[in-house]
């Protein structure tokens, strides 16, 4: 039976599907703002490529921060190195992830890419690689989308992926909010839906700055009260922010 926890992000995910005008006394869509970050959800991309030019800087945590630019419309890249305190810097987590991306239309785009992610003096038995394809359906104010990845963190022993699938969305709420929800199943022989981490947020943002606020949580621990708090900030730039500012004068 499913928990109550699970229903709720499902519903969530499937009213960022069905992309109905809500109903009145909700802001027409002239209204809505455009949620800067089009190229990704709470952490993951999204199948929009950043385009040439445009990039940002986040800070998932407070320990997490990267940068992530568009070298190309169709081609961007992303790094970071963690901030984490008490580790020394050759302790910290390195990831780079570049990603290979297309708009299809205004409603479509897909896009595929590798996560690495890396502790310098480590062995190699905690470095983590993903290889992910994400397609993103719906406009720039509402839109769902859908990847799968292979992830392996036992790189030592070979590349033995085991399959995930990230289901997603945003909604744009008014000029400045937005929904965000951002769920992972690992695809085991012991799937079980109530141990499945879910993500749940709240962006506001401008033309230029974003922060998101929200939960992840596993249903099964949702009635003992564990969750992890999610916070993150991100500054954009290029010309898709500069064109935004021009058209809101």
């Amino acid at each position: 039976m499913l928990k109550p926890a699970v229903v709720v992000s499902l519903a969530l995910v499937a009213s960022m599907a069905a992309a109905q005008t809500p109903p009145e006394p909700a802001p027409t869509e002239s209204e809505l703002g455009l949620d800067p970050n089009y190229s990704r959800l709470l952490f993951a991309p999204t199948g929009r490529p950043l385009k040439k030019g445009d990039g940002y800087f986040s800070d998932y945590e407070l320990m997490f921060p990267g940068i992530a630019v568009g070298l190309t419309d169709n081609l961007s890249i992303a790094g970071g190195v963690s901030v984490i305190p008490g580790l020394r810097l050759d302790e910290q987590v390195l990831y780079v992830s570049p990603r290979i991306g297309w708009n299809l239309s205004d409603k479509a785009a897909v896009s595929a890419g590798v996560l690495y992610a890396a502790v310098p003096e480590d062995d190699g038995t905690d470095d983590l690689a993903v290889a992910f394809a994400v397609g993103t359906f719906g406009g720039r104010r509402r839109s769902l989308s859908v990847g799968l990845g292979l992830a392996d963190a036992y790189l030592p022993d070979g590349f033995n992926p085991s399959p995930i699938v990230m289901v997603g969305g945003t909604t744009t709420l008014s000029r400045h909010l937005a929904l965000v929800s951002e769920n992972w199943f690992a695809l085991g022989k012991d799937f079980d839906l109530a141990d499945q981490p879910f993500g749940l947020g709240v962006r506001f943002f401008g033309d230029r700055l974003s922060a998101d606020v929200g939960l992840v949580f596993v249903p099964e621990y949702v009635a003992d009260g564990v969750f992890l708090p999610w916070a993150s900030i991100s500054y954009h730039f290029g010309p898709s922010g500069a064109a935004r500012q021009h058209r809101s004068r």
